[in-house]
């Protein structure tokens, strides 16, 4: 609805974080509409990839809050 600052951040099932992405509402991930994108790699903040498995992605900006699942399958 609005642009606003963004973070991503992507854990384990047992809740380990991996992997955390920050985008201010001056960047194009943090402006309005429905076209902007962000992937992730399947690495973690060290660079190694992560294990095949599924992991849980929690997209909160300053107004809202979403989870959603990610499997990884290599």
């Amino acid at each position: 609805q609005q642009a606003s600052n963004v973070t991503i951040r992507i854990y384990t099932l047992l809740g380990e974080l991996v992997k955390t992405y920050q985008f201010q509402s001056t960047d194009p991930q943090g402006a309005t509409g429905p076209d902007h994108e962000v992937s992730w790699d399947g690495r973690n903040e060290k660079g190694q990839a992560v294990l095949n498995g599924v992991y849980v992605a929690v997209l909160i900006t300053d107004s809202d809050k979403a989870m959603t699942k990610i499997a990884i399958a290599r």
